[in-house]
């Protein structure tokens, strides 16, 4: 029920992640749920890291129509980037975008991609 909870959905519908995907993201410490108000309405990820290059990849999907535009993902990358360069000792990151929404535009320009 936590996890119906967590992403917004009833049982009789599909929610936009598995509680697998779910369970797997909160024992991650480079994977976060992007939750607004008690909801998960994305995931922000870092992976193939690569310790010994210092690089990493960073996916970011927000899953609802409804929430893109409002400055969610471009915190949720500010957040990933700082942790990244400043705790992990990140030097490059390459970026994935789960869904290419038009806020892209805004998040990419604040990363400098």
């Amino acid at each position: 029920m936590e996890f119906l909870n967590l992403v917004g959905e009833d049982e009789a519908s599909d929610p936009p992640l598995t509680e697998t995907q779910f369970n797997n993201l909160k024992e991650s410490r480079l994977h976060w749920a992007i939750e607004i108000n008690g909801i998960c309405i994305g995931v922000a990820l870092l992976h193939s890291l690569n310790n010994t290059d210092k690089r990493a990849e960073y996916s970011i999907g927000i899953f609802k129509s409804e929430h893109w535009g409002k400055g969610y993902g471009v915190e949720s990358t500010r957040l990933v980037l700082r942790h990244a360069f400043n705790d992990l000792s990140i030097h490059r990151i390459g970026l994935r975008v789960l869904i290419m929404p038009e806020p892209y535009v805004a998040m990419k320009s604040v990363a400098s991609w």
